[in-house]
């Protein structure tokens, strides 16, 4: 049987226009983005404002010093991650507000010489003096700092859209903003509930995932108590 090639090329295209290929859906944050820039920033503040659980990944500048923290906050005294302390990785967990940490060598050889490394190093510790124990428990605190300085008075102010973007796989408009005379930019989910998931400025940077996700936060086992050796 012989068949026309122009039947074939017709037959092709019809079966391509019925279902060959799905265009892409479009972007969300395309048409959000041309959304008053104030809208916008309420809009995600207040949905900042209603976020009980987030793995929230921030880089703190004080004093002149860094501070890298990556944690999964269930509350304000349930948490667990990692902080960069003098380039040396620190895990830590928080658990009930009773801290705890676990560093390795180089951590320790930077904080108490090679002794506390042949002590610490890669163990679980617990007990710490309050100061110590306060600076670890910042890090449940950071989703709880950041909804409270999302009040009108606190917050950054937006000026403009600045384009868009990814910010853990949620599509975002990115706001040029001005916090205290300084420039900064914040990062809104273009979807409702429209919510701040990343927030520059200051030279402090913090971005926000896993919103309203289940945390799971356990005391370590067998941690040393560090009180009862002094």
């Amino acid at each position: 049987m012989r068949i026309a090639l122009g039947t074939l090329v017709a037959a092709s295209l019809a079966l391509t226009a019925c279902g060959g290929g799905q265009a892409a859906a479009p972007d969300p944050a395309i048409a959000y983005s041309k959304t008053a820039p104030a809208t916008i920033a309420t809009d995600g503040f207040a949905g900042l404002r209603a976020v009980k659980t987030a793995r929230v990944q921030a880089t703190i500048v004080r004093s002149g010093k860094t501070v890298k923290m990556d944690v999964k906050i269930s509350d304000a005294k349930h948490c667990t991650g990692t902080m960069v302390v003098k380039g040396a990785s620190v895990q830590f967990v928080v658990d009930g507000g009773v801290a705890y940490m676990n560093a390795g060598a180089a951590f320790w050889n930077t904080i108490g010489g090679s002794a506390a490394a042949t002590l610490f190093a890669g163990k679980w510790l617990t007990g710490f003096p309050s100061a110590d124990s306060s600076q670890i428990q910042e890090g449940c605190q950071l989703l709880e700092l950041l909804s409270k300085n999302a009040t009108a008075k606190d917050r950054p102010r937006a000026t403009g859209v600045l384009g868009t973007g990814v910010v853990g796989g949620q599509s975002v408009v990115r706001l040029s903003a001005v916090d205290g005379g300084k420039k900064g930019e914040i990062d809104v989910t273009a979807t409702p509930p429209h919510t701040v998931v990343g927030i520059i400025g200051g030279g402090n940077t913090f971005t926000l995932t896993d919103l309203n996700q289940p945390v799971s936060v356990a005391a370590p086992a067998g941690a040393i108590d560090v009180s009862t050796l002094r």
